[in-house]
């Protein structure tokens, strides 16, 4: 029944700070993607999900305790003065510390720390569960970063812009080739389209690029099959992301798209793995030449991308900006443009957004794993009352005493992250790839950071400190007569 009041009470506070923080979150997260929320409503399923977790783990992690304590004889109850080992005898454990090379209070802290291995399996676990992901998300963030640098690179070019409607290639490549700063230059076109499935139900939105297959401002980064080849006439290479939703389109598949109000067919020779926000349409990719002769405007492209030659000083801005004088100077409207630093800048916040609230979900559990070892060890302090007193009356100091519990605890913060630094490699790596498929259509390019182990030393050193000091100077505190005195 008091386990059950606590949850109550816990919860009485937890809903409303919890609705409090979501809906500041989330005005937070709107903010970033430039919207406003109109309102702020609780999810009834989230708050009952709350009721629910609130009331029955708080009652399943104290059945084995009440189990074990109703299962003490009178006699065991009587006689436990919170002096003896766990078990009543040594174990191999126990043999081994009494061999290390350290001092008496250092192997009384050590020796203190194994005494309730439950209690110290059960802290360590919540550690170790905090360590772990705080070290999966600082991979994780590496890994977005990676992915992000290794598919800029892919994309092979540093402005691209997109023309209100087709003009010709030469006009184009004549006026922009020679500007310096250009060291590269390539035209495409590109074209809305619908999938048509086999059911002749519409599927997703295509973004349909037609580009030479020799480019040299495209590395496709190819997962089945081949890329384009100059004869192609109804090849075309999809990325991966939409053979998921739509397994028609793997590789050897015929599709029909609609281009235009008109249906064409195409036989998928190639599959890539892209770079793809979730809410963006696919693009897909075909032989620039026939496409030109299949929808017509032959010769005519409205997509511009160049490469910037940065030895010589020049800025992706500043060739954007010379690129577009020069094209509104022959009369040709832009629709768009962007540079990949700009693409950098954008995505970079996004993946800061992302780590931002996978960190704070670590924090959370540190903070709990913290407040567990404070408990534990408060715990440890009044179980050890009268072996407090023996020390004393022995003439241990105030500040041997304090020492003996910070050790101890000090003792569990390094050895959950040792647990935590084992922990956070597969579960770094599984987070990576289904982040990676949610965000982005495919997994992160996997980095793991070795600065994610060095940041939680520190932090775990710093919370097992706090949590050890308060129980630590309270043991420090009681004196000869309270302790032998203590029942």
């Amino acid at each position: 029944r008091s386990v059950l009041l606590l949850g109550l009470a816990a919860l009485v506070l937890a809903i409303p700070l919890s609705a409090l923080g979501a809906r500041e979150f989330s005005h937070f997260i709107a903010g970033q993607f430039n919207f406003d929320l109109n309102q702020f409503r609780p999810t009834w399923s989230v708050i009952a999900l709350e009721i629910i977790a609130g009331l029955l783990i708080p009652i399943l992690a104290a059945l084995y305790p009440i189990r074990q304590g109703t299962r003490a004889t009178v006699r065991e109850a009587v006689q436990d003065y919170g002096l003896e080992l766990e078990g009543g005898h040594q174990t191999p454990v126990d043999k081994l510390l009494m061999k290390l090379p350290v001092s008496r209070p250092m192997h009384l802290s050590l020796r203190n720390t194994f005494r309730r291995r439950g209690r110290l399996a059960r802290t360590l676990i919540t550690l170790m569960l905090g360590g772990g992901i705080f070290m999966s998300v600082i991979t994780v963030r590496a890994s977005l970063f990676n992915t992000l640098e290794d598919t800029l690179i892919s994309q092979g070019f540093d402005v691209q812009l997109q023309l209100d409607h087709p003009y010709r290639r030469t006009s184009i490549e004549q006026a922009i080739a020679p500007l310096p700063g250009v060291s590269a230059l390539e035209s495409w076109r590109l074209q809305q389209g619908i999938l048509v499935r086999m059911d002749e139900t519409d599927g997703d939105a295509l973004i349909v690029y037609a580009l030479p297959p020799d480019t040299a401002l495209f590395q496709p980064q190819m997962k089945q099959g081949r890329w384009l080849e100059t004869g192609d006439e109804e090849a075309m290479v999809v990325p991966i992301a939409l053979v998921r939703e739509e397994p028609e389109a793997g590789l050897g598949g015929e599709i029909t798209v609609r281009i235009g109000g008109e249906e064409y067919d195409w036989r998928v020779v190639g599959v890539l793995e892209t770079f793809q926000p979730p809410i963006a349409p696919p693009a897909v990719y075909v032989n620039q030449a026939y496409f030109e002769r299949l929808v017509g405007n032959y010769g005519r492209v409205d997509m511009i991308r160049a490469l910037v030659d940065s030895s010589a000083g020049f800025s992706d801005v500043e060739v954007r900006q010379t690129i577009e004088a020069r094209l509104k100077a022959l009369g040709m409207e832009i629709r768009s443009t962007h540079t990949i630093s700009e693409d950098r800048d954008i995505f970079g916040e996004r993946f800061n957004i992302i780590t931002v609230i996978l960190l704070i979900m670590s924090f959370l559990m540190a903070t709990v794993g913290g407040l567990g070892l404070m408990g534990t060890m408060s715990i440890n302090v009044l179980e050890r009352t009268r072996e407090i007193g023996v020390m004393r009356a022995i003439g241990a100091s105030d500040g041997a005493v304090l020492r003996v519990f910070l050790v101890e605890g000090l003792v569990i913060g390094v050895m959950s992250w040792f647990g935590g630094v084992i922990l956070s490699q597969p579960m770094s790596r599984l987070i990576s790839r289904q982040l990676g498929i949610a965000f982005l259509q495919v997994p992160l390019h996997y980095e793991y950071n070795w600065l994610g182990p060095v940041y939680w030393l520190v932090i775990v050193i710093l919370i097992s400190a706090l949590a050890s000091l308060v129980p630590a100077f309270k043991a420090a505190q009681l004196s000869v007569r309270e302790t032998l005195a203590y029942e």
